[in-house]
């Protein structure tokens, strides 16, 4: 990994880790910030579409990027989404109205998906193919680090300056990546894309249209139709995605999602990891806070607990060199996910917090040993034409499995008197982690079949 900090490849490695870092940190940060914001604003009810309006943006940025890398360039593509990036966090930090906030965090997460997909697409042209794994691994290191400093940092400016402040913090970030992309990322187009076709806009349209619809359970209540949108949305991406590969120029590479190579399967995999994942990220801070009564600190050492474990682990596993010690490591990620959920039901629903801290930390641990490697397998396996397409399409694939399990969670936790007012039921602690574990025996069913990369095998 030290080769990564080396001359030749120093300032890649830089300008890469601040464009992932940026999409890691504005992710977290605002978690604290935005229920103030509205609450200001008098339109807290909007603070679920808050998330699923950026959570849409992000999907389309994903989807689109490699088209306008293929229209623009590269370099072109990076200052464009870091310009909407500021004009979006300019909307988000004078709002005078919800409605006004919600239109930023929509542009916001368009300029974020274009940006974390460009900087992805770009790991396999800056560095050499025996360093791919090693890349990967370190910008997991960077996510969660990011995802370590956000919500303290955003928090912190809350309460000291505001939330219009709290809205602006990674406003440095944005114009580090912004200058170093200037200097490092080529003007050229490269080979990562068809150019946009008319048919493509109706098919990004569309799919952002069956990602809202999965994400209304969480947000809005639709009576017995409710628990249909998940499944509903479900359908219509996958009727997408098979529509768009019988195109002669698709949209997505045709290796996208399928289950007979090791890029679909991938996709599978951190689809379904992330939307167990999502089950911690969205209701563990409530759940603490209910149960225990901790100040809010202590909350926050227990949400934490889980990206630092990520980190630890990223940073060894990134340096396997062994096949067969990465084929072990892809079975342990899942295996992971599902103890550290059995370990936070027992430590929820008996008030005992050392087991969910301990909980939280084993899920870190089984990230750590599968994200950077399932990541680094699906880039070796692409084909070269569609390398950059694919890693331009990760950041949109880990979103729709957050849409799809917060969904799910949502909807859950609504049915199982999460938010009665005596605080969180054992029926529905038990409902909601168990969801994390249905998710994560599919993930470890899928990812027998992925083929590790072995590039950076000798």
């Amino acid at each position: 990994m030290l080769a990564l900090l080396s001359p030749a490849y120093r300032r890649e490695t830089l300008t890469i880790s601040l464009g992932l870092g940026l999409h890691a940190f504005n992710e977290y940060s605002v978690a604290p910030v935005l229920p103030v914001a509205l609450a200001d604003l008098g339109d807290l009810p909007f603070l679920p579409w808050a998330y699923a309006l950026f959570f849409s943006g992000v999907i389309a940025g994903g989807i689109t990027s490699s088209a306008l890398r293929a229209k623009i360039g590269a370099r072109q593509t990076a200052l464009l989404s870091a310009v909407l990036y500021g004009l979006a966090m300019l909307l988000n930090t004078t709002a005078a109205s919800g409605e006004q906030l919600l239109a930023g965090r929509l542009l916001q997460g368009l300029a974020d998906g274009w940006l974390a997909a460009l900087c992805y697409s770009m790991i396999p042209e800056f560095v050499a193919a025996r360093l791919i794994g090693k890349m990967i691994a370190l910008e997991t290191i960077v996510w969660a680090g990011m995802a370590v400093l956000g919500p303290s940092i955003g928090g912190i400016a809350t309460d000291l300056f505001g939330w219009r402040v709290g809205l602006g913090v990674s406003l440095p970030i944005i114009i580090a990546f912004a200058v170093t992309a200037a200097m490092i990322f080529p003007p050229t187009r490269g080979n990562v894309a068809v150019p946009m076709r008319a048919g493509h806009f109706s098919t990004v349209l569309f799919c952002v249209a069956a990602i809202l619809i999965m994400i209304l359970p969480s947000a809005v209540s639709i009576g017995f139709l409710t628990p249909l949108a998940i499944p509903l949305g479900a359908v219509m991406l996958t009727l997408l995605m098979a529509h768009d590969a019988r195109r002669d120029a698709p949209l997505f590479p045709r290796q996208t999602f399928r289950f007979n190579n090791s890029v679909g399967l991938g996709g599978w995999v951190l689809l379904l990891i992330t939307a167990g994942l999502s089950i911690s990220t969205v209701f563990m801070a409530y759940a603490v806070q209910a149960i225990f009564g901790v100040p809010s600190r202590v909350v926050g050492m227990v949400v934490l607990s889980m990206p630092l474990a990520w980190t630890l682990t990223a940073i060894p596993v990134g340096n396997v060199q062994s096949l067969a010690l990465q084929r072990r490591l892809f079975t342990i990620g899942p295996l992971c996910q599902m103890a550290g959920a059995a370990l936070i039901i027992l430590g929820l629903t008996n008030a005992h917090l050392f087991i969910v801290v301990l909980g939280q930390i084993v899920i870190g641990l089984g990230l750590g040993t599968v994200w950077g490697p399932v990541i680094a397998a699906m880039l070796a396996a692409s084909h070269e034409a569609d390398r950059g397409r694919v890693g331009a399409l990760l950041p949109g694939t880990t979103t729709v499995g957050f849409v799809l399990g917060s969904g799910l969670g949502g909807w859950v936790a609504g049915q199982t008197g999460l938010f009665a007012d005596g605080g969180p039921t054992p029926l529905s602690v038990v409902a909601l982690w168990s969801t994390m574990i249905l998710f994560a025996i599919a993930a470890l069913f899928l990812i027998q079949k992925v083929q590790p990369s072995i590039e950076d095998v000798p």
